[in-house]
């Protein structure tokens, strides 16, 4: 953290200048930048004082919005922030908001964790129960969001504006790179607590972003749904009843899409199909197999399978022959579009 210089007017008053200054002591040794208005924070992170007027005073202004259809049926708006105000969540992100630890049964949204590692923590257990909070994103608001910033340490001016730079329409934009940390932190307190409380009862428990996992051998599945709805009401969140759903060792037990019965593992069906296109690509090339699947664009079709593979490889890293086919694909890309 480099060093602050202050410059203070002789007619400001020295207890004035003693505040200000306890406060950027304060935020440095807690490791975040002093920033002491919106005006030094636009300095701070290269913009103009303009720019950060528009961003905190009309932030519809800087998103693009559009939909995206869920596998489950239905569609997800994602509000999706233009350049300027993206590069300006992307220094909150990395300044202020990943100097904030999370609590380690958060899963999602960090650099060191990923759908296999949360997926580990409930592989082989008799009983698996997943939830899923209702409008995760959207509960949170942004009265909640400036709070955080308060309780970092920054005086209300400041965390209002930062918040308006991380919020839309008085919530958590999904779509926004800061809106996934600022979830964790939100879910810290819920976290702890609810940790605490399966450690007791012999639980595992984690959360990948709105999706709550719990794994025992012996699961009492109305006291953990009970107490997680009754956690959440707590902080202005609820759970999406249609999506709470207990999985025993003979039905195909799958946390963030990794099938986890014995051995971390991706869906047959989709084994079968990556076998099935693999050995076509390699039998015709991917013009051919193009052709016969009657794909118009087969460089999007080589790299939808390079996709499917490379997750399955990742997923079953010990799997020599996923591993030899997207050895496969890699040299017919190489060959068919020369990179």
């Amino acid at each position: 953290m480099s060093s602050v210089e202050v410059i203070f007017d002789k007619k400001v008053a020295q207890a004035h200048e003693e505040a200000v200054l306890t406060y950027i002591v304060q935020l440095s040794e807690s490791g975040l930048p002093a920033i002491l208005s919106l005006d030094h924070f636009a300095k701070l992170s290269g913009f103009t004082a303009e720019a950060v007027f528009g961003m905190t005073n009309s932030p519809c202004s800087y998103y693009r919005s559009f939909d995206l259809r869920k596998k489950s049926g239905g569609k997800r708006r994602i509000d999706a922030p233009l350049p300027t105000l993206l590069r300006a969540q992307r220094w909150i992100l990395r300044n202020i908001l990943e100097t904030r630890a999370c609590h380690p049964a958060a899963k999602a949204y960090l650099s060191d964790t990923s759908i296999k590692l949360n997926a580990r923590f409930h592989r082989a257990q008799t009983n698996i129960l997943k939830m899923d909070v209702s409008d995760f994103f959207g509960s949170i608001s942004e009265f909640e969001v400036t709070s955080m910033f308060e309780g970092m340490g920054y005086r209300r001016k400041v965390a209002i504006g930062l918040a308006k730079i991380c919020c839309l329409d008085g919530a958590l934009p999904q779509g926004a790179p800061t809106s996934g940390y600022l979830s964790n932190l939100f879910m810290h307190d819920f976290d702890k607590e609810f940790f605490s409380h399966c450690r007791k009862k012999n639980y595992r428990y984690t959360r990948y972003a709105d999706d709550i996992t719990i794994s025992s051998h012996k699961l009492d599945r109305g006291e953990v749904v009970a107490t997680v709805s009754s956690m959440l009401s707590n902080i202005g969140l609820r759970v999406n009843k249609s999506k709470t759903r207990l999985m025993k060792p003979n039905n195909r037990q799958k946390v963030t899409g990794v099938v986890v019965n014995t051995r971390l593992s991706v869906e047959r069906t989709l084994l079968k199909k990556i076998r099935q296109e693999c050995y076509f690509v390699q039998k015709f090339g991917i013009y051919g197999h193009a052709r016969k699947t009657g794909s118009k664009d087969p460089r999007a079709c080589l790299e939808r399978l390079l996709g499917q593979v490379s997750h399955a490889v990742f997923i079953r890293s010990d799997d020599k022959y996923l591993k030899k086919m997207k050895a496969l694909l890699l040299e017919e890309r190489r060959n068919a579009f020369g990179f």
